[in-house]
């Protein structure tokens, strides 16, 4: 059958069936953000906001986040700290070779 349609033919035929799957494609998405409610908006004061519609315990999630917190907040001062002394290192070899120049 394809052999006996001219290529623009064809063409035309492809684009059409290609707009009806965008067509089934976007009224599904549709339906399911119809049904699933549209959530929290973005909005810089929801950053870090429990999500509602989701069944975890309070409890659970806070003891595990303070542990990791810990963790995390010690890690994050020993690259402050590593970043600090790279920091002035740089400095140091900024001056030298400023020093330098100016001899």
């Amino acid at each position: 059958m394809a052999g006996n349609i001219p290529f623009n033919i064809q063409n035309a035929l492809g684009n059409w069936f290609e707009l009806l799957g965008q067509v089934i494609l976007t009224y599904n998405a549709q339906q399911q953000y119809f049904q699933g409610g549209p959530g929290l908006y973005y909005d810089p004061k929801n950053y870090n906001i429990n999500n509602q519609y989701c069944n975890t315990s309070q409890s659970n999630s806070s003891n595990t986040s303070n542990q990791g917190n810990s963790k995390n907040n010690h890690a994050e001062a020993n690259k402050i700290k590593e970043l600090e002394t790279h920091i002035k290192a740089l400095m140091e070899e900024i001056e030298l070779i400023k020093n330098k120049m100016n001899i």
